[in-house]
């Protein structure tokens, strides 16, 4: 028996508005939780995050976490339907990262996680992620009402999840062994369950103050009180920008002067949102179409290929695994809003014999907050390929 742990590191023309965001719609009251459903999330939160702690990405673009203490949580907050019920729980870490779990198992168990990243509460909550929860909700309000049997794979996935003594020993082999081995070969029967896991790769940047310190100032388009007294990058110029960063191109821009505070960055966001036709209101930074990015790319740029597209996964999995090249996607949803955002890092459980959809890695462009891994099936279908937006479109193959 060969034994691995697989490890590889409607197209429409719309507005793109990164709008001021919403607050968070939950109910922090941890005392509310039902003792029973409280120790079963926090158990399956626990295993999880021990069985991704051996993962590591191919060609070393993620280290392996081999060797960490458990982490211990900070904050856990369930969001609620309207009569009370819980309906998922965010946890956040002490040492960073968070977990989101469903509080129904018709679904799948986890829903979203990061390593090291937070998922604010209380704070305001952006279009994207505004989009992601809106989703996740309906979702398992909908599994709730439906009468049929429970997929028997989410029923084994929350099995798994709540066995901790096969999970702790499924991880003290994969440490023994050294880490995580990568392989593309078939497994030999009985096999072992595996994970792919590879990114991030571009860097947490935002739209506001320092960001922001070439964009218009506020006087000129009639507004008061923005960052910096100018307006947003806009949420289309910091997801080129950080494209461009993980590319190094083109080279007129000095790469090594990159980050929050430094000029070179603020003047690339500008010169990126300059060459996509951007608008800017008081409380948003208008893209005119999501069809302008691929064109900004090549001709504002120098890129050789930008591909504009409708959302696949498939061309996503293989742009990151095979290319590891991030892919920027852009989403409408009717009554949200729109946004775009980089999507550049790739997760899949694989149990034995069987495979999962995968979670994809968003940075939502807003300095690291609510950056991770999302699911991407519709919550009580481990097949599917929906996310949550009415049109999602994707521009990939993104190459100097």
């Amino acid at each position: 028996m060969k034994k691995i742990y697989l490890i590889l590191s409607a197209l429409t023309m719309f507005v793109i508005s990164c709008q001021s965001p919403e607050k968070v719609d939950s109910q922090n009251d941890s005392n509310s939780l039902d003792a029973v459903k409280s120790e079963t999330i926090l158990n399956v939160a626990r295993n999880f995050d021990a069985f991704t702690s051996v993962a590591s990405s191919k060609d070393g673009a993620r280290n392996a976490r081999i060797g960490d203490k458990e982490k211990t949580i900070r904050d856990i907050t369930p969001f609620k339907d309207d009569q009370g019920n819980a309906l998922y729980y965010v946890i956040n870490y002490k040492q960073g990262g968070f977990v989101i779990v469903s509080a129904e198992k018709k679904t799948l168990p986890i829903l979203a996680f990061s390593d090291s990243n937070e998922f604010p509460i209380g704070k305001e909550l952006p279009n994207g992620i505004k989009e992601t929860i809106s989703s996740y909700s309906e979702s398992i309000k909908k599994a709730r009402l439906d009468n049929s049997t429970t997929d028997s794979r989410i029923v084994k996935e929350w099995e798994r999840l709540s066995n901790t003594n096969a999970i702790n020993e499924w991880v003290e082999t994969a440490r023994k062994s050294g880490g995580i081995k990568t392989s593309t070969e078939p497994v030999d029967p009985p096999c072992e369950d595996s994970q792919i896991y590879i990114g991030p790769f571009t860097p947490a940047w935002g739209q506001g103050a320092n960001w922001n310190s070439q964009m218009p100032l506020q006087s000129t388009f009639g507004c008061t009180g923005l960052p910096n007294e100018r307006a947003f990058t806009g949420c289309v110029a910091t997801a080129m920008a950080e494209v461009m960063n993980y590319h190094h191109f083109p080279n007129s821009y000095n790469w090594s002067a990159m980050g929050a505070t430094l000029s070179e960055t603020a003047r690339l966001m500008r010169d990126a949102a300059n060459s996509v036709t951007t608008s800017y209101q008081c409380t948003a930074t208008l893209t005119a179409s999501s069809t302008n990015v691929a064109p900004g790319l090549i001709n504002g740029f120098g890129y050789s290929s930008a591909n504009y597209a409708a959302y696949n996964v498939n061309t996503i999995q293989n742009e990151i695994l095979n290319f590891a090249r991030p892919v920027i996607l852009m989403g409408t949803r009717v009554n949200f809003g729109a946004h775009a955002w980089v999507c550049d890092g790739f997760y899949q459980y694989l149990p034995c014999g069987s495979m999962f959809t995968p979670m994809l890695y968003m940075n939502w462009g807003f300095e690291g907050s609510f950056n991770g891994f999302y699911s991407i099936s519709t919550g009580f279908d481990p097949w599917g390929q929906s996310i949550y937006f009415t049109n999602l479109l994707m521009v990939s193959s993104i190459r100097p």
